[in-house]
């Protein structure tokens, strides 16, 4: 039985398809720990169109997926110190 083969895509499309510039594409990769891919006589770095899903539900819906910062603030100074 022959396996089901993966669909993929070139960052640079990722990034029309997705409506984001390669360098902000790459950030989500990082964040999302996402691998990209080559092949032999290639030159090209791909993703697999499902995680190019995976990216645009995280940039349209963060909060699905737990990509939530935690807002810096300042401390507070307790009661009474000095």
């Amino acid at each position: 039985m022959p396996e089901e083969q993966e669909e993929y895509i070139t960052i640079q499309a990722a990034a029309e398809t997705i409506g984001v510039k390669r360098a902000s594409l790459y950030y989500y990769i990082n964040m999302l720990r996402i691998d990209t891919h080559q092949f032999l006589f290639d030159n090209h770095a791909y993703l697999k169109k499902e995680d190019v899903e995976l990216i645009r539900e995280a940039k349209s819906t963060p909060w699905k997926l737990g990509l939530v910062k935690q807002k810096r603030g300042r401390k507070k100074k307790a009661q009474g110190s000095n």
